[in-house]
């Protein structure tokens, strides 16, 4: 089989480190010399989250797909960076830190919420420098792209320049109670890295030129039955972005699904994932 392609090979039990961008849990890294999986799946997490929220999936997806939990700048083992406003910015910065990873071998490409804008980006980006797009697309929890406007939002109000307390009474009409955000104190330092993720989120305008929208990528997007945040059909409209294959999956649970209940949404990624290697 391929070895991990690692310059440091000769240092048996050392973790595998793919810098600043992928943080994987403590007990979930693949060590210097160890045979590669034959697939990866990158995880973009939801504004206000890090890599944390993947963290775990590992022993669900099995030796064969190797978990790659992105760290956006700007918050737990990147508290010092500045974090991105920009969308574009963000992207690009992206592509440059995790491309010596994305040539290495196949991958799935995953996004939950915000998450879900800044990975059908990501691979517009990638598409841009005519590099390795991901063999598949996951989407979830937010509508599809070209459905931005603030309009077309089911809560229609932008949190990013709301003041303190009248951001706080928007984000829990929003998504409901948060037992984590019960506190004060977790509240205030939450508090700017929410405003700027919002501001990413918020300000995002997406190229709707045809063919910028559609990608050569199969998408498939996720959603949960008692979220809020969409609407059916602004999942299903995900489907005018790829022009290969596009497919839904519901499962059971509210926004938070994918950190709050994610053994549903694990086991049918290690089987869909299964299925895309067999192709």
């Amino acid at each position: 089989g391929r070895r991990a392609n690692n310059d440091e090979g000769a240092m048996e039990g050392k973790a595998c480190d793919y810098g600043p961008w992928i943080l994987q849990g403590p007990k979930e890294k693949r060590k210097v010399g160890e045979e590669a999986a034959s697939l990866r799946l990158f995880c973009i997490p939801q504004a206000g989250m890090g890599a944390w929220a993947f963290h775990g999936w590992q022993k669900t997806l099995g030796s064969e797909v190797e978990v790659m939990p992105v760290e956006l700048p700007g918050r737990n083992s990147r508290l010092r960076e500045q974090r991105f406003r920009s969308m574009q910015d963000l992207v690009k910065a992206m592509v440059d830190g995790l491309l010596p990873e994305l040539r290495k071998q196949p991958y799935c490409l995953l996004g939950h919420s915000l998450g879900a804008w800044i990975a059908f980006e990501l691979c517009q980006e990638l598409r841009r420098r005519h590099e390795p797009l991901p063999i598949k697309l996951y989407v979830s929890a937010n509508r599809a792209p070209h459905l931005y406007a603030k309009d077309n939002d089911v809560h229609p109000v932008h949190l990013h320049n709301l003041p303190y307390e009248k951001f706080w009474d928007a984000f829990q009409h929003r998504y409901g109670t948060n037992k984590d955000l019960e506190n004060e104190g977790i509240k205030r330092y939450m508090f700017p890295m929410l405003v700027d993720d919002f501001t990413l989120l918020e300000t995002y305008t997406p190229d709707l030129r045809q063919a910028a929208l559609e990608l050569p990528v199969p998408i498939e997007a996720f959603a949960a039955s008692s979220d809020t945040r969409y609407t059916k059909d602004q999942i299903s409209a995900w489907s005018k972005h790829s022009s290969v294959q596009f497919k839904e999956k519901w499962f059971e649970g509210k926004h938070r699904y994918i950190v709050d209940e994610p053994q549903e949404v694990r086991a049918y990624l290690r089987d869909d994932i299964f299925g895309c290697m067999a192709m």
